[in-house]
Order: C-alpha cells, then sequence, then structure tokens
C-alpha cells in the first residue's frame, strides 16, 4: 500500500505591511490647523501682492528679479510670516516662499532674483 502526499497547504498571502504615516499624520490636530491657517495666510499674503502691485510685478517678473522689484512688501511678509507663525509651530514650512515661487515666480527660482533670502528654513 503506497500513501499518496498530502495536497500543499495553500498559500496565505503576506500580512501587508501598514502604509507610512506621512509627516502631515504626525502633527497633532492643533499644529495641522496652525499649518492650514500658514497656508491661507501666505495665499492671502501673495494675491493681495499680486493684485495691488500688479505693476511693480509684472516689471520685476520682466528684469526676473521679483525681490529687488518688491523687496520691501517682501522682507515684510516674511518678518510677519516669521513671527506669526514659525515661533509657535516648530514643524512649520515657509509656505510664503513656496506661494512666492508658485504665484509670482511661476515657479521659475530665477524669476525671484539673486538676492532673493530663499526660505526662512
Amino acid at each position: 500500500m503506497t500513501i499518496a502526499p498530502l495536497p500543499a497547504a495553500p498559500l496565505l498571502p503576506a500580512p501587508a505591511e501598514p502604509p507610512p504615516v506621512s509627516p502631515w499624520d504626525r502633527l497633532s490636530t492643533q499644529e495641522q490647523q496652525i499649518h492650514l491657517r500658514a497656508q491661507r495666510w501666505a495665499r492671502v499674503r501673495v494675491a493681495e501682492l499680486r493684485l495691488h502691485q500688479s505693476a511693480a510685478v509684472q516689471a520685476a517678473r520682466g528684469k526676473r528679479n521679483l525681490y529687488a522689484g518688491l523687496q520691501q512688501q517682501i522682507d515684510s511678509a516674511r518678518q510677519e510670516f516669521r513671527e506669526t507663525f514659525f515661533k509657535p509651530c516648530p514643524s512649520m514650512v515657509d509656505y510664503l516662499h513656496l506661494e512666492l515661487l508658485r504665484t509670482l515666480a511661476h515657479d521659475d527660482s530665477d524669476l525671484l532674483g539673486k538676492d532673493y533670502p530663499g526660505p526662512l528654513v
């Protein structure tokens, strides 16, 4: 009498690894709210700059030096952003810089000019 081999047990898929936690999800709800406020503040501030200083924005963009053409307004916004958002929130991102780059410089960092000091962090 021959004994037949037992059928192979079906292979179960390996347990899936949990997805990595994003930096956003690691923030407390309070920190997330501060980040959202900072993003909105930056969008509004840059939109106001573009609206109220449109001729200066166009001229400075044409010269590929937005910072030189709008230095006073940009420096004032940077100082306010630093005091309002960076001091109370160590995880803060420079949303003002990102918005200046996106909206005024059309994602071309060279348009900000060689003297632009760059992100606050």
